[in-house]
């Protein structure tokens, strides 16, 4: 029974570590939940799970800073909850695993711990997929800076237009740059161009960012940044060359976890037979 399950778990960690299994992202499971129409036992708990959260939101107890920070997370997601409402949807999910493990108690002891560990497992799980995928689109940006004000220092020799000179730069942009870029292109067209840069360095929070903010905003004030984006693009570029020497150096580590869990498989499927092998003659022998 132990082989065929190693050789299973040996494969499906190889399929993860690959990134071959397909894992839901965060913007798909946000694009399901706002548009798919679910039915029967599945649309059942849903419903569940949304009512009880409108029951336990006024009861959420979040802090100011703590509302801005998820607030950034939800944001830089394309999460349309705020974050009360975040909060009290996975609040509800742990109250509706730990309600079903109850329910099953009668039939055994051990559903309602394994019910409520998987609730609490999916509430870490959630809160922590979303702080990765903002720190991952927010390094994203952060690399992107050096290029940008390079591209930002060439431009402002021909013009002082901030949008189209943000604009041009779209094109070639990271997916995270690009989406913020794009999102603010849009609200300089339709509104204030200083409002516009203010909220992209509210959604993105980085010292970077402001730097370059600040700068644009003084352009649109009519002052000449050229030699600011020069300095600014040679301090970014060492300090991205400091980030990805680090992240070099921390391969290593993360490499070796995978190449331990396979070898230790590996040795439990061979393991197996010779364990069997040698209590049968140790059993011959008594």
């Amino acid at each position: 029974m132990i082989l065929p399950a190693s050789a299973a778990l040996l494969a499906g960690c190889w399929l993860v570590y690959t990134g071959s299994f397909p894992i839901m992202g965060l913007r798909t499971m946000e694009a399901v939940r706002l548009h798919k129409v679910y039915g029967g036992l599945s649309g059942w708990w849903n419903s569940a799970i949304t009512q009880l959260g409108r029951l336990l939101e006024p009861r959420i107890p979040l802090s100011e800073y703590r509302q801005s920070e998820y607030a950034r997370y939800l944001k830089m997601a394309r999460n349309g909850r705020t974050p009360k409402e975040y909060f009290a949807f996975l609040g509800a999910r742990v109250v509706a695993c730990g309600v079903l493990g109850l329910l099953l108690f009668p039939i055994h002891w051990a559903f309602p711990l394994l019910l409520g560990g998987y609730g609490i497992y999916l509430f870490q799980s959630d809160l922590s997929s979303l702080k990765r995928n903002y720190t991952h689109r927010r390094n994203q940006v952060e690399m992107d800076l050096p290029k940008l004000c390079s591209v930002i220092n060439s431009r402002l020799k021909s013009t002082q237009n901030v949008c189209s000179i943000l604009e041009s730069f779209i094109p070639i942009a990271s997916p995270a740059t690009r989406d913020e870029l794009t999102v603010t292109v849009a609200d300089m067209k339709t509104g204030s161009e200083q409002g516009a840069l203010l909220r992209l360095e509210q959604r993105i929070s980085s010292p970077m960012v402001s730097d370059v903010v600040r700068g644009l905003i003084s352009v649109l004030s009519g002052d000449d940044q050229v030699v600011y984006f020069a300095t600014k693009q040679i301090q970014f570029n060492s300090e991205t060359i400091t980030r990805k020497r680090k992240d070099i150096r921390s391969r290593p580590a993360k490499l070796h976890f995978p190449e331990f869990l396979m070898f230790g498989l590996g040795l439990l499927i061979l393991l197996y037979p010779l364990w069997f092998g040698l209590t049968d003659a140790i059993g011959g022998i008594l």
